[in-house]
């Protein structure tokens, strides 16, 4: 009795078939690249590309004008490419651009930007749980988490390592601070600074986002460092230029510091979201959280 050659095993150079579901609707302009898989029903609309191992589930729709980055992974009713929610849109050619190793998860909306030629972007290695939202324009960095409902409206701009908790909303044209951390619920009308513990209605700061600075191996003298910029900065109720020049002095020669100086003394618009002084005792002696 004959047997059958063992299969090859996979290996991270294997590239899969590319499969198209026949219900799928691609439109002729679209560029597939090797290895996308597009299920049942899902929608490819005109100047779309995909990258190699991209993955459409079921019912995912991209409209139009969406460069989806490698090995990123659509699910169902998702929709992305969809014209920007803005009076100021005339039908202008813009984009949605994904980066790779993405996971949009079910009812996932990314609007296209305003602007002739503009871009609404994300990085690499994000998490957008279902019904999250990034509006027109905004830039969400890589290594993001965004949970349930996260609603992000035109014109933000989100750092890296940045978590958002569930159904938190944020004001057009904020920036979110790099490894900051945002409780559920809560709701940004003002700049959130980086390594910063946030929550709120509206939004306050609480401490360091220590847990995430060990998680992302910041070492024991930069996470002490912040440590102490942020009582001078957020806790010591001084003026701010008076804050920044002492920290400047002290802890100025920390990488991590400079970035979060350079954060707040960059004069935004809607300033910076203010230090939670009543409620301290949750994060530690004035408002520190542990190094």
């Amino acid at each position: 009795m004959s047997t059958s050659p063992p299969l090859a095993p996979l290996t991270s150079n294997t590239v899969r078939a590319t499969t198209i579901h026949p219900t799928a609707i691609v439109d002729p302009s679209a560029h597939i690249a090797e290895g996308v898989s597009i299920g049942a029903y899902a929608m490819v609309g005109p100047h779309c590309t995909l990258a190699e191992g991209v993955t459409l589930h079921p019912h995912a729709v991209l409209l139009s004008h969406v460069n989806v980055g490698a090995h990123t992974e659509v699910y169902p009713h998702a929709v992305l490419g969809g014209p920007p929610q803005d009076y100021k849109f005339k039908g202008e050619t813009s984009w949605v651009t994904l980066g790779q190793h993405n996971i949009i998860r079910e009812h996932v909306t990314i609007s296209r930007a305003t602007g002739e030629g503009q871009h609404t972007t994300l990085g690499d290695h994000n998490m957008l749980m279902a019904y999250a939202h990034i509006g027109h324009n905004s830039h969400v960095a890589s290594h993001c988490i965004l949970a349930n409902n996260v609603q992000i409206a035109g014109h933000c701009h989100i750092e890296e390592y940045a978590t958002l908790g569930g159904t938190t909303v944020y004001h057009q044209g904020i920036r979110m601070g790099a490894y900051s951390m945002l409780g559920g619920m809560s709701a940004s009308r003002q700049d959130i600074p980086p390594f910063a513990m946030v929550d709120g209605r509206p939004c306050m700061i609480y401490g360091l986002n220590s847990v995430g600075l060990k998680r992302n191996q910041f070492t024991l003298a930069d996470r002490q460092a912040l440590k102490q910029a942020f009582r001078v900065l957020f806790f010591s109720r001084l003026p701010l230029p008076e804050a920044v020049a002492q920290t400047q002095e002290q802890w100025g020669d920390s990488a991590p510091v400079q970035r979060l100086l350079t954060f707040v003394t960059h004069q935004p618009s809607r300033g910076i979201c203010s230090a939670a002084f009543d409620k301290s005792a949750n994060t530690g002696n004035n408002g520190e959280a542990s190094a």
